[in-house]
């Protein structure tokens, strides 16, 4: 699952690019991640165990399409530091499930389909903040800029 949703995440990427360069490659990273978040609150209302199993698999591909996602944005970053952005990249993201991990045992009374719609809701807010992100003075906006330009406005 692993090589192949990271990969389908980066193939996306890498599509997007061909056609919007670095806002198509922030598009593609937004549109995962809010697919990852959109699974989970639909994971958190699953009332069975099948529906279940297929929803968090969903759930997973669009959180390796994510990674993919993320790390198609690495060389971007910073082009003479590349290895040190990748290493930052993949230590924030343990970072992270340490703190998310933390914040679960302070609520673990909290019905846990409550905390997956919790956690769904805050992956797809999380998701709007690729919008702001600036690499090589560019960023989703962008998009919008150039087409006022060709159309006149």
């Amino acid at each position: 699952m692993n090589l192949f949703a990271r990969a389908l995440g980066g193939s996306l990427s890498d599509a997007l690019f061909k056609t919007l360069k670095i806002p198509g490659r922030l598009i593609a990273h937004q549109l995962c991640l809010a697919g990852e978040g959109v699974m989970l609150i639909i994971f958190s209302q699953m009332t069975s165990i099948p529906s279940a199993i297929a929803t968090l698999t969903m759930c997973s591909v669009f959180v390796q399409a994510s990674e993919g996602t993320t790390f198609s944005l690495v060389p971007y970053v910073n082009k003479q530091r590349v290895g040190v952005i990748a290493g930052l990249v993949g230590a924030g993201g343990n970072t992270g499930a340490i703190i998310w991990n933390t914040i679960w045992l302070q609520l673990v009374d909290i019905n846990p389909s409550m905390w997956f719609w919790i956690l769904g809701v805050c992956v797809i807010c999380g998701s709007t903040l690729t919008l702001f992100i600036r690499i090589e003075n560019t960023t989703t906006w962008h998009l919008f800029k150039n087409k006022k330009k060709k159309n006149g406005k």
